[in-house]
């Protein structure tokens, strides 16, 4: 994407686990990434009239200042786009690949971005950008092609699937992430950890899969008992959940049940 007049290229993860679209400042010696956005050289930005912020991740906090400018993303561009300039990152998130981040949840998650950035976009470009966005994932790590594709999707990669939509739920009244109604979660053959409904959030930020904090050591039993039975050993340690002399194979699928019909389905490269 570029932020700035004239523009300025920077690289960002498109976060559907957040709202707020952030780039490292010039000042900033130990941020993320390779590229720096330099305020003083764009002759659209300005700060906001309370510029300092401080926004969390479950990876760590960054701090700088709020303004507002330019943006460009795949070709759309969008003015008085609301952006921090970040000063200072946690070593957790310098360790990062990318410059920056770019939210694409709702606003009731926003710390400084209102309204988001993606909102913008459609807004100030429709009906050019439809409002919606899809993302296709490699399915081996470390490997080029995946896809974020702003307006649409690739119905190359919908062939002999089966596709369905969902409502998003809100929470306590506002919209905040991507959260949709979870039926199941079926480790093995056994154990239904989410037979009373739960909510799943879509998040393209973590490489984590997560479960209610209340199912997490019936989940953790169940892949543990598993995972013994296929000849290697897991268990809780000081360390936490810890598994020894396992192989992918050892390990349970893990099938969700989303929409109250639609299956997907995890193989063991999982823990």
């Amino acid at each position: 994407m570029t932020v700035g007049t004239p523009p300025q290229q920077l690289v960002v993860t498109f976060d559907t686990g957040s709202s707020d679209l952030w780039v490292p400042g010039s000042a900033c010696v130990h941020c993320a990434g390779t590229h720096r956005f330099l305020p003083t050289s764009s002759s659209t930005f300005h700060l906001s009239s309370n510029p300092n912020f401080t926004i969390a991740y479950g990876s760590g906090q960054a701090r700088g200042l709020s303004g507002i400018d330019s943006i460009s993303v795949a070709g759309f561009t969008a003015t008085g786009v609301p952006l921090g300039v970040v000063e200072q990152e946690e070593d957790s998130l310098s360790n990062m690949k990318p410059d920056g981040l770019m939210g694409l949840a709702f606003d009731g998650l926003a710390t400084f971005s209102h309204p988001p950035p993606f909102m913008l976009l459609v807004h100030q470009n429709s009906p050019a950008l439809a409002p919606r966005f899809s993302f296709y994932l490699t399915p081996e790590p470390n490997t080029n092609g995946s896809e974020v594709i702003f307006g649409g999707y690739d119905e190359d990669r919908m062939q002999g699937q089966v596709w369905q939509t969902m409502d998003v739920v809100p929470q306590y009244g506002y919209w905040t992430f991507w959260r949709v109604r979870l039926h199941s979660m079926h480790i093995g053959s056994t154990l239904n950890a989410c037979d009373d409904g739960c909510i799943a959030f879509v998040d393209t930020g973590t490489s984590l899969l997560g479960v209610p904090e209340a199912q997490y050591p019936a989940v953790m039993d169940a892949i543990s008992q598993y995972a013994t039975k296929a000849g290697c050993y897991c268990g809780f340690t000081t360390y936490g959940f810890q598994c020894y002399m396992c192989s992918r194979s050892n390990f349970p699928l893990l099938r969700f049940g989303l929409g109250g019909h639609s299956f997907f389905t995890l193989t063991g490269n999982i823990m």
